[in-house]
């Protein structure tokens, strides 16, 4: 370049680094255009030899030239500073781009480094070029091990070839990708569910540069569904087999669903009839019950166990305890309700039932109280009226007067003999019994337990048989079945009692389950009434059934038969039909046995006198004077107590020796066992005599006392109890 060239540019371009190839282009031209004026200088100078007016002609030509050079230099000077402007905006904005495209570089890579989205960039043939730390958090791979197709590893095994699959046919095609949901495998052997999303990156040309995705993790979503999906399962196998109904009606009063308990409770053939069931109609007995509800339900949001009282399609009541909330949409209004009923009907009627019990067991022992007292005053009667007779000569017509006094008072002892056996403080005391023979003792009773246009027939069996049973409960069951038998016949008919023996080798109806080998007696009780329907005969020995109104049965009665069989041995069966009468066949086992005999005590009075000291022990006035007086009659000495304390008292503070002790039972303060065990102890050769207007397990007084009597006794037991054990060796146990 021309000298003079390069001294004007670096006055004019000193700033510029770099010159365009246009620059260079004219800058040549230039320094050409410099070279070409020295060389005409020279030519000039070598022809200054020439004559003036030659030399005048040259120079002329030369200025011209010279001018011709300047202007031409000063043209592309100016174009070449035109040019070097707009390099320099060129080189501006070109430094503004590339500063913004390294902060927008700068930007995407702290974008998807910290992003917790898995991020990936992949060749156009899907080779993995970079991921970034979320991606490699969520798959366990590094970037060295996720490159190329290292990624596929972190797939599950069980979904990686559907997978790679899709992730090939989309790069195959060249299209986006959004793939189904599936699991990576990390290395420590978790699991993590994540989905997928990749497109693909193309230049001005829509030539495919590569691809870039993302991936999510998914597992706690995948998570909450399956907790989701678990807790419906259960809350749908609750709501199938739930026994309480569960449902869900509108506020009108419809169900939109119930389970198949409600369908059973309500007896509806299937969900769906029930579903178009009125609820206030058809499921309420009483319809208003349902708008109180509906009214409390709407002020209150929910009811919690309120009892409702429910029928079920054949008008069966129900009762139920019911526990409501309101549902409301998002406006807060009450758009439906959802329950649960629990049924409480059996627990209602056994409620019902206890109350019933409850209140015969009062009775119970209201009977048994007045049996007791009234014990204590046939005791004082009958014994009274004995004495009377033996202090009575021979031949006497008051004699007759005092025996119907005693037979009057055994009445009256057989009543309370009753009523203890209805309190069930009377126990069981097996006895062989002749089953005709009470039959036939009881014939008198029954005709009068009867009414008058129900002829009571009795067949019994020449061949008399005895079973071992309880004569009481024995009665029990004649009188309960007599009794149903005559409720069967309010306008009259025939009440048949029959005996029949049956041996080992009998025939019997294949109704007839019998235990043993037999031979057996059948006791039957019929009647022509009204009968029992079939569909309830398998119910009529359930305690408290009863097909009689409130007021004309307990439904206690054939319970009690049926228990009191069961006790002594026997079986029963029932053969009914409606408008032709029942017949309740008994069977009872019999024995080889006889009754003992019961002989009349024949020892006189006389040789049953005494000297000893007895005490007595009871708290009813009268029948501690009959004691005393029998006693003292019969030369005993004796010492009274009103009850256990004051006795105990009174046998501690005597100075001599008690030889017997007579004590009631019951007494208050101290009972008769209590001051019997006591006084065994403290004195050891006294006997002890108990008495009871109940009676007692003989096992549990064997070893408290020598003998007891059960009241109303005769005087003349207690005196030839009391003879026979003051007689007996002192080393005799008690007993």
């Amino acid at each position: 370049m021309h000298p003079l060239l390069e001294r004007q540019l670096k006055k004019t371009l000193a700033e510029l680094k770099q010159r365009p190839p246009q620059l260079e282009a004219l800058l040549a031209m230039v320094s050409k255009a410099y070279v070409q004026s020295d060389l005409k200088r020279d030519l000039l100078e070598r022809t200054l030899k020439l004559t003036s007016e030659e030399l005048l002609t040259a120079n002329d030509e030369l200025r011209a030239q010279q001018i011709a050079l300047e202007r031409e230099v000063d043209s592309r000077t100016a174009e070449l500073i035109d040019t070097n402007t707009e390099l320099r905006v060129e080189v501006a904005e070109r430094a503004t781009i590339e500063q913004a495209l390294r902060e927008s570089d700068q930007r995407y890579r702290a974008l998807a480094e910290y992003s917790p989205i898995g991020i990936f960039h992949s060749d156009p043939e899907g080779r993995t070029l970079y991921v970034n730390k979320a991606w490699s958090d969520i798959t366990g791979l590094t970037l060295e091990e996720a490159q190329g197709d290292g990624w596929r590893d972190a797939i599950h095994p069980a979904d990686r070839d559907f997978k790679v699959a899709e992730w090939n046919d989309a790069v195959e095609k060249q299209r986006p990708l959004r793939g189904r949901e599936y699991r990576m495998l990390k290395p420590d052997g978790s699991i993590v569910w994540v989905e997928g999303y990749a497109v693909p990156l193309l230049n001005d040309t829509g030539e495919i540069l590569g691809y870039v995705g993302s991936i999510y993790d998914i597992t706690a979503r995948k998570q909450t569904d399956e907790t989701v999906r678990e807790s419906e399962e259960k809350y749908r196998t609750l709501f199938e087999h739930s026994h309480d109904v569960i449902y869900i009606s509108t506020v009108d009063g419809r169900f939109i669903d119930i389970n198949p308990a409600g369908v059973k409770l309500f007896d509806f053939e299937s969900r769906a009839e029930l579903l178009a069931a009125d609820l206030g109609r058809d499921l309420y007995f009483d319809p208003d019950e349902r708008k109180r509800l509906v009214e409390r339900l709407m002020e209150q949001g929910s009811v919690q166990a309120v009892e409702l009282h429910l029928k079920d399609r054949n008008e069966r009541p129900i009762t139920v305890l019911a526990s409501i909330n309101a549902v409301r949409d998002a406006k807060g209004e009450i758009t439906a309700f959802q329950g649960i009923l629990h049924d409480i009907t059996e627990t209602k009627q056994l409620e019902r039932e206890l109350r019933q019990s409850q209140k015969m067991e009062a009775v119970g022992r209201l009977a048994g109280g007045v049996a007791h007292d009234f014990n204590n005053l046939l005791t004082a009667v009958m014994g009274y009226a004995d004495l009377i007779s033996m202090s009575l000569p021979e031949g006497s017509p008051l004699a007759r007067h005092a025996e119907e006094i005693k037979a009057v008072s055994k009445r009256g002892a057989a009543l309370t003999s009753q009523l203890l056996s209805f309190s069930r403080r009377k126990a069981v005391a097996p006895k062989v019994v002749s089953v005709n023979e009470s039959v036939a003792d009881m014939e008198e009773l029954l005709s009068r337990l009867i009414a008058k246009d129900v002829d009571l027939v009795t067949e019994l069996d020449a061949k008399e048989d005895f079973i071992r049973a309880d004569p009481t409960q024995l009665e029990q069951i004649i009188i309960n079945l007599v009794i149903n038998a005559r409720d069967a016949m309010p306008s009259g008919g025939i009440l048949r009692i029959s005996t029949q023996s049956l041996d080992a080798a009998a025939p019997l109806d294949t109704r007839h389950l019998l235990a043993g080998t037999g031979p057996w007696i059948r006791l039957a009780v019929s009647d022509t009434g009204s009968g029992i329907p079939e569909e309830i005969q398998d119910k009529i020995f359930e305690p408290f059934f009863t097909t009689k109104e409130d007021s004309k049965g307990t439904g206690l009665g054939l319970s009690t038969v049926y228990g009191a069989v069961q006790q002594n041995g026997g079986s029963i069966y029932l053969s009914s039909r409606v408008g032709l009468g029942t017949t309740f066949e008994i069977f009872f086992p019999t024995v080889d046995e006889r009754p003992e005999a019961v002989g009349e005590e024949t020892t006189p009075m006389a040789d049953l006198q005494g000297s000893e000291t007895v005490l007595i022990a009871e708290d009813e006035p009268a029948v501690r004077s009959l004691l005393t007086n029998l006693l003292r009659q019969q030369g005993y000495r004796v010492l009274t107590a009103e009850n256990g304390e004051q006795a105990l008292e009174l046998a501690r503070s005597y100075p001599g020796t008690i030889d017997l002790l007579i004590s009631d039972i019951v007494m208050p303060k101290l009972n008769g066992i209590d001051l019997a065990r006591t006084l065994r102890k403290e004195m050891q050769d006294i006997r002890i005599g108990l008495l009871t207007g109940y009676s007692q397990s003989e096992t549990a007084l064997e070893t408290v006392c020598d003998f007891y009597l059960v009241k109303p006794f005769a005087p003349k037991i207690l005196a030839l109890r009391a003879r026979q054990i003051l007689d007996a060796p002192r080393s005799r146990s008690p007993g």
